[in-house]
């Protein structure tokens, strides 16, 4: 879960790096092996019925609240609601 970033935002190259650079190299190494998807880079269609399918059926769910974005919440509360949190 994070926001969709603006290419123009400064902070679109935060959240890329932290994506790329912590949370990418620590969920796909051992012993974890996920496949780290963001649904914004990874798929076609409808984006909201995308985004609430991939938290429904995630095994592993990490949240970028930074920025304060609206829709992360959003997203993390359905996470919370499908009980894909400890």
């Amino acid at each position: 879960i994070s926001p969709i970033w603006n290419p123009e935002s400064p902070d679109t190259m935060s959240g890329n790096w932290l994506l790329d650079h912590i949370v990418k190299p620590v969920a796909a190494g051992e012993p974890w092996n996920y496949d780290v998807l963001p649904v914004y880079q990874s798929s076609t269609g409808l984006i909201d019925e995308q985004i609430i399918n991939s938290i429904h059926d995630a095994n592993l769910i990490i949240a970028d609240l930074s920025g304060g974005n609206a829709n992360a919440f959003y997203e993390l509360g359905l996470a919370h609601a499908f009980q894909r949190l400890p």
